[in-house]
């Protein structure tokens, strides 16, 4: 090629370089000249080396370090992936308000009956109970949380049963002297009325016998006599009728209702001084307790919060599109935790929502787990897997060795090509995916082959593959180059 031909540059005739003006020296513009002559001889030189290499150097393909992982056949689980806020549950979550007026006497006393003192203070074996409030402690179910001073509660209670008492004594005495009462004037009646007849009789025998044989004087005596006796069966008959009419009956019954009433009375009381301790409604852990020793509190005024965590439930949302996978009683894993120390519950679904929630498109479900040693708070967000379908006898590789940039997903398996281990591509159909494992299906894949889990991306179809054992098992075989350097040296010096 003639490199000072015009048309080799230009297409026309050769012009004077325009650095080479007139006035200039000729040694500065030869140099310049020679300059672009040796830079294109020196890409001439390049090209025909490129054009005259052996044509399998040319399409040598790289060797790509890779990681390889076997294909498992397993069991696998499809599941949904959700996220969600852990709650207590509303039936094991308490407020412990007031239900009656009072002042704070006592925070958290012990749990033994207590005793008054003269002076109305509260003791325990005679030794005053100190308040231990503590903000976290575990309660039993019925524990007293606060006390307030019962004293007109107990004054009450006293006067009911006073009043109670001599309801009964009245209704008692009733019950008691009426039946003798009836029975004397019972008694009475037939007395008298026996009196009469035999009265009557004696007077028949002395009119019969006349008045000329016993004279005026006997006969005048019986019939007084008679008229006494008349007198007498007309009063015992009118008391017998007093005892014995409605009246008597009715005060009776309104003795009763009296005794009725003030049992009501004294059960009231009783109410009324067991109000004055405000228990806890459930066994579980005692919140922030909110109120001090001698605070007037008014009815319905919030003393604490008793939760028990031992049971726990989370609270998430399902995309629409995967709604309809999730079912009450599913199984699922709610995990919390970092990397080092990863934590976990067993839990199921309770409660699947029916509308969806406007704001975030998403229908709200309720997971139930059991958290016996509290190792998970409420208010934290966490992650749950729902178990949605269980597969048994499937194909399964980790999830690093399926490439999806595309709609066809594809992997690369491991295979011997002579004494080269060459990757090739095989496309395959993804199914369930469950940790780090996916289940793949494709032509001529089977359990324990190869795939290509590092190292994949951008991989060529047939390139030659090193793990990284082979690495290793090379660096041992090979010499120690930097060694062996300095010996070489030393011997050319020698």
């Amino acid at each position: 090629m003639d490199l000072l031909a015009p048309s080799t540059f230009t297409g026309r005739a050769a012009e004077p370089c325009r650095q080479c003006v007139p006035g200039q020296s000729l040694g500065t513009s030869g140099a310049r000249f020679a300059v672009c002559v040796g830079i294109l001889l020196l890409a001439g030189c390049r090209q025909n080396a490129k054009e005259g290499a052996p044509e399998d150097e040319v399409s040598a393909k790289p060797v790509v370090q890779v990681e390889l992982q076997p294909v498992v056949r397993t069991a696998i689980d499809d599941t949904v992936e959700v996220l969600g806020t852990t709650q207590p549950l509303r039936s094991r979550t308490a407020r412990v308000t007031t239900a009656i007026e009072g002042r704070v006497a006592q925070i958290l006393p012990a749990a033994s009956e207590p005793e008054q003192n003269d002076s109305g203070v509260h003791t325990l074996n005679g030794v005053t109970d100190p308040p231990t409030a503590v903000e976290g402690q575990m309660v039993t179910e019925r524990q007293v949380i606060v006390r307030l001073d019962d004293n007109l509660a107990r004054a009450g209670v006293a006067k009911a049963e006073g009043a109670l008492a001599e309801a009964q004594a009245a209704a008692a005495a009733q019950n008691v002297s009426r039946p003798q009462q009836l029975q004397a004037a019972e008694a009475a009646f037939a007395s008298a009325e026996s009196a009469l007849k035999a009265d009557e009789k004696q007077l028949e025998r002395l009119q019969e016998a006349g008045e000329r044989l016993v004279g005026s004087a006997s006969l005048a005596d019986a019939a007084t006599a008679v008229e006494r006796a008349r007198s007498d069966k007309h009063a015992a008959e009118a008391h017998l009728a007093e005892l014995s009419e409605l009246p008597a009956a009715r005060k009776v019954a309104e003795l009763r209702a009296k005794v009725r009433a003030a049992e009501a009375d004294l059960t009231a009381a009783q109410t009324q001084l067991e109000l004055c301790k405000i228990r806890s409604p459930i066994a579980g852990r005692l919140g922030q307790v909110s109120v001090f020793l001698g605070q007037s509190l008014a009815v319905g005024t919030p003393i604490a919060t008793v939760t028990d965590l031992r049971q726990i439930g989370l609270d998430a949302a399902v995309p629409a599109k995967r709604i309809h996978l999730i079912q009450v009683g599913q199984q699922a894993t709610i995990a919390w935790g970092d990397e080092a120390s990863p934590q976990s519950l067993a839990g199921k679904v309770t409660f699947v929502g029916q509308e969806i929630e406007p704001g975030s498109g998403s229908f709200p479900v309720t997971l139930v787990a059991e958290n016996p040693q509290e190792r998970l708070r409420s208010g934290l967000h966490v992650r749950a897997r729902i178990v949605v379908r269980h597969l048994e006898n499937v194909l399964a590789v980790p999830r690093a060795a399926v490439i999806e940039e595309t709609d066809d997903p594809y992997l690369f398996v491991a295979e011997k090509k002579g004494d080269k281990l060459v990757g090739r591509r095989m496309p395959v159909k993804r199914g369930v995916r469950s940790g780090d494992l996916v289940q793949v299906e494709g032509e001529g894949l089977s359990e324990g082959a190869l795939v290509v889990t590092a190292g994949n991306y951008f991989l060529p179809d047939g390139a030659e593959l090193k793990t990284t054992s082979d690495e290793k098992k090379e660096t041992k075989e090979s010499p120690d180059k930097s060694e062996s350097a300095p010996m070489t040296k030393d011997k050319d010096d020698k």
